[in-house]
């Protein structure tokens, strides 16, 4: 275990300096052998600049302070800023045609009927915050299979119905096919992989011509890499708390005229908060890009407040 203090010129950067000290857990050593342990190396070390007996009060313990949460949190928090920090130089820096403002809300039912079977789906709207360009309500039954404690398999169907200010509405018939793992399980957090697969039919309402090669069917490939830390409280008041990220990655192989130039790359990050036993909510932040693949542009930036709500039964 180690104790960072700042503004001590123990190193040559002397921006900061690591004290080695023995381990008690996370919540550290009881202030009596901190300070113990402290005045020890002084006495070994007289002639070290770190400090001096006038600094215990480095080894105080904060009030207010709850250490297994808060070392919770920064360990999250950091894990994330390099998750998404690697995700924005994986998207590059290309011009930008676009930007959109979006605003997703859900619900989210799940009844498990037996220990390996679950029934359930969800349900939202989806729009743009900035002007009333279109509207987006759809409904997702799903089916999911429990393999073992870190693989799961699911199908679904889906409708969408996208209704616009101007031009056309469009209806979206979706069938989706995934495979669900957790892998590795670690102290504090946990990652986890989604593999789906989806065929999306699509219905337009237009009266213009359709081109003679466009196509109503689309074949589309999904891959998520997530993060998740385990519940935590930050206060007496504020509990059962978990950080959220994500990036996710959209593969296209068989599209529509007008989007298969497009493949599309996401990355999210939030927190979700347990209420009471099988309710849950969620509020996450997406930042989505569509690349243009021929000439490896990005042409649409979408920027996506998502909130969804949870509903869990157990009925076994």
């Amino acid at each position: 275990m180690f104790f960072l203090e700042t503004n001590r010129q123990c190193r040559p950067t002397r921006n900061y300096c690591l004290l080695p000290i023995p381990s008690y857990g996370s919540a550290g050593p009881p202030f009596s052998k901190r300070t113990n342990w402290f005045r020890a190396f002084l006495k070994r070390n007289p002639d070290s600049d770190i400090g001096s007996e006038d600094d215990l009060e480095f080894f105080q313990p904060r009030a207010g302070f709850y250490p297994q949460a808060g070392s919770r949190v920064c360990a999250a928090l950091l894990l994330l800023s390099v998750f998404l920090g690697m995700a924005e130089l994986s998207l590059g820096q290309e011009n930008q045609k676009e930007e959109r403002f979006l605003t997703w809300s859900d619900f989210n039912y799940s009844s498990t009927t037996s220990p390996n079977w679950t029934l359930g789906g969800d349900a939202g709207v989806r729009g743009l915050l900035s002007s009333d360009e279109f509207t987006t309500i759809y409904l997702r039954p799903m089916v999911a299979y429990k393999v073992n404690n870190d693989i799961s398999l699911a199908a679904a169907t889906a409708g969408f119905q996208t209704f616009r200010a101007e031009g056309f509405d469009l209806f979206e018939f979706r069938l989706a096919q995934e495979i669900h793992a957790t892998w590795p399980r670690l102290d504090r957090l946990y990652f986890t992989h989604r593999l789906r697969n989806e065929e999306r039919f699509y219905f337009e309402n237009r009266n213009e011509e359709l081109p003679k090669d466009d196509s109503n069917f689309e074949n589309r490939l999904r891959y998520r890499l997530g993060v998740e830390t385990n519940y935590f409280n930050v206060t007496s008041k504020i509990k059962n708390l978990k950080l959220l990220g994500g990036v996710e990655y959209f593969q296209t192989f068989k599209s529509r005229t007008d989007s298969e130039r497009f493949n599309d790359s996401r990355v999210s990050g939030g927190y979700s908060q347990s209420l009471s036993k099988g309710k849950s909510y969620s509020l996450v932040f997406i930042w989505q890009r569509s690349r243009d693949v021929f000439d490896n542009n990005f042409s649409t930036d979408q920027f996506i407040m998502r909130l969804r709500v949870y509903l869990k039964q157990v009925n076994h």
